[in-house]
C-alpha cells in the first residue's frame, strides 16, 4: 500500500497545487466567538494518557507535544515584542530626536530641523529580551528541580518501586520550556540528575495530559496557545517551591530596570545554566520547523501522527540493525523521537527493548555529518521498508495520503477508474485543506469570530 500511497500523492499534490485556494472571504463567519470551529477537534484528545503505548508515544501524545511547541514559540514572541519588557531591561524607545542643520531659503540662511530617526540596533536589542528571560528561566529549573524531586520523595509512597512515577505538580512555563530541553538531551539530563541526587525525576512520565488541560489553543491569534497553571499549582509553586508561577508577569511587575547585566541572584552564568539556555537555544530551530508545517492546525493531523510513529517505529529497527551506523530522523520522526525521550524512563526502556542499548539524541552534531547521515539512513529506509523515507509534509500531501488510507481501509481505491478517483479524493482534499488555511489566517489576522465549514 505504501507504493500506492506515494504514487498518488506525487500526482494529487500536482493537481492541488495547480488549483486556486479560497481566501478567507469566501466563508460565513461565526456570528460570536462561542460558535468558532475547534481546531484540532477536541475530541481527538480523549483517549490521551501519560504513559507510553508498547513502548511507543501515541498519535495524540506527539499532537499535544505539537501544542506544547506552539506554547513555546508564541512565548519567544511575546518576550521580544513586549513593550513593558523594554522599560525593565533599559531598551529605550525606537526612535529619537535629532537636530540637523538645514538652509532655509526663505531666511536665506541656516536652522536647527528637528527629526526624528530610527535607533539603530533597536530590533537586535529587544531580540536579547529572550536571552535574558532564558537567564532567570534556567535558574529556576535548577530550584524546581530539586525542590519537586524532594517533594516526590516526601509523597511517593507505595509508587517508590514503579519504574515511572507521576509529576504531582506542573512547573512553571519558562521552567517546562527548560525541562524539556535538558530532557531532549538524554545522557547529560541523566548524568545531572545523579549528579544532584536527583532519584524521582528520571522516573517521570511526562505530564502529558495535564499539559494539555493547561493550554489554551483556540482564540485569535494574540490569545491563542496561552500556558495557565490550576490555582492551586499556582499556589503550591508559591507557597512551597517559592517559584512565581508566571515569569514574564513577574518580570514586568518590577516596576524598575534591572538592565541585560544583574541576574537573578547569581553573579554569572555557571556552566549548568550555559548548557541549559544552549539547549533551549538549538530547540527553537525545531520549534520553529513545527510552527511552519503546523500540522496541530491541519486536517490530516490525526494521519500524520499516526503515520510518524509508524516511521519511527522502523527508524528504531535500523537502529537494531546497524548499531555503527549513524541515522538521521526526518522531520516527522524527529517529532516521534523527542516525545519518546520526554518521558525518560520509558525512552531508556524503549531503547533497550527495541535497539538493544541506550540511544543517546545529540542535537549537536554539524550539517555536513548530519547530511551524510541522512543518505545513509534514506538508503537503508529504501532496501528495509520498500519506500521513500524522505516525503512531502506539507497539509496537501499528509490529508491526502490519509484520504487514500482511508479509500484503502474501505475497498474502494481500485474500485473507480484513476481519474475518477484522483478528482474526488483532490476535491475533498483541497476543500478541506482551503478551509483549514482560511481558518488560521483569520487567527492570525486577529479575527474574534471564525470562518465556518460550508454546509
Amino acid at each position: 500500500m505504501s507504493h500506492v500511497v506515494n504514487y498518488h500523492t506525487r500526482i494529487l499534490h500536482l493537481k492541488c497545487a495547480s488549483r486556486h485556494e479560497r481566501t478567507a472571504t469566501n466563508y460565513r463567519y461565526a456570528s460570536t466567538p462561542v460558535g468558532n470551529p475547534v481546531i484540532p477537534d477536541s475530541g481527538y484528545f480523549n483517549d490521551l494518557e501519560d504513559g507510553l503505548k508498547d513502548e511507543l508515544p501515541t498519535a495524540v501524545q506527539c499532537a499535544v507535544h505539537l501544542e506544547l511547541l506552539e506554547v513555546f514559540h508564541a512565548l519567544k514572541i511575546r518576550i521580544i515584542e513586549c513593550e513593558a519588557l523594554d522599560g525593565i531591561f533599559g531598551i529605550k524607545a525606537p526612535t529619537k530626536t535629532i537636530y540637523r542643520r538645514k538652509y532655509m531659503k526663505t531666511l536665506d540662511k541656516y536652522v536647527n530641523d528637528k527629526v526624528t530617526v530610527k535607533v539603530e540596533g533597536w530590533e537586535a536589542k529587544r531580540e536579547k529580551k529572550w536571552s535574558r528571560y532564558l537567564d532567570f528561566a534556567a535558574d529556576r529549573f535548577v530550584d524546581w528541580a530539586k525542590v519537586i524531586d524532594k517533594e516526590m520523595a516526601a509523597t511517593e509512597g507505595n509508587e517508590d518501586q514503579k519504574l515511572e512515577i507521576r509529576l504531582p505538580w506542573l512547573p512553571p512555563l519558562d521552567v517546562l520550556m527548560v525541562w524539556h530541553a535538558f530532557l531532549l538531551n538524554p545522557s547529560d539530563y541523566i548524568n545531572y540528575c545523579r549528579a544532584e541526587s536527583l532519584t524521582r525525576l528520571p522516573r517521570l512520565s511526562f505530564p502529558w495530559t495535564r499539559i494539555h488541560e493547561a493550554i489554551d489553543a483556540q482564540g485569535p491569534g494574540y490569545r491563542a496557545w496561552f500556558y495557565q497553571l490550576p490555582k492551586d499549582n499556582e499556589d503550591w509553586l508559591r507557597n512551597k517551591a517559592y517559584i512565581d508561577p508566571n515569569l514574564h508577569q513577574y518580570l514586568v511587575n518590577l516596576g524598575k530596570p534591572i538592565g541585560f547585566t544583574m541576574r537573578s541572584g547569581v553573579s554569572s552564568q555557571s556552566k549548568l545554566d550555559k548548557s541549559l539556555i544552549a539547549n533551549v537555544e538549538r530547540q527553537s530551530v525545531f520549534v520553529d520547523k513545527m510552527h511552519a508545517h503546523l500540522w496541530i492546525r491541519s486536517p490530516g493531523l490525526g494521519g500524520t501522527m499516526n503515520r510518524a510513529i509508524e516511521r519511527y517505529e522502523n527508524f528504531l529497527e535500523l537502529f537494531q540493525l546497524y548499531p555503527g551506523k549513524m541515522l538521521v530522523p526526518n522531520l516527522d520522526i524527529d517529532l516521534v523521537w523527542h516525545t519518546n525521550q520526554l518521558s525518560a524512563a520509558g525512552y531508556k526502556a524503549t531503547m533497550e527493548s527495541r535497539c538493544g542499548r541506550f540511544i543517546n539524541h545529540d542535537d549537536k552534531i554539524g550539517k555536513p555529518t548530519l547530511r551524510n547521515g541522512m543518505s545513509d539512513t534514506e538508503s537503508l529506509y529504501r532496501i528495509h521498508f520498500g519506500d521513500e523515507y524522505s516525503v512531502c509534509l506539507c497539509w496537501e500531501c499528509q490529508a491526502i495520503a490519509s484520504a487514500i488510507e482511508d479509500a484503502d481501509k474501505d475497498g474502494n481505491l481500485f474500485e473507480t477508474g484513476s481519474f475518477l478517483f484522483a478528482s474526488n479524493i483532490t476535491d475533498k482534499v483541497q476543500r478541506d485543506v482551503d478551509y483549514y488555511r482560511a481558518v488560521e489566517i483569520a487567527r492570525r489576522k486577529n479575527f474574534v469570530n471564525l470562518p465556518l465549514r460550508p454546509s
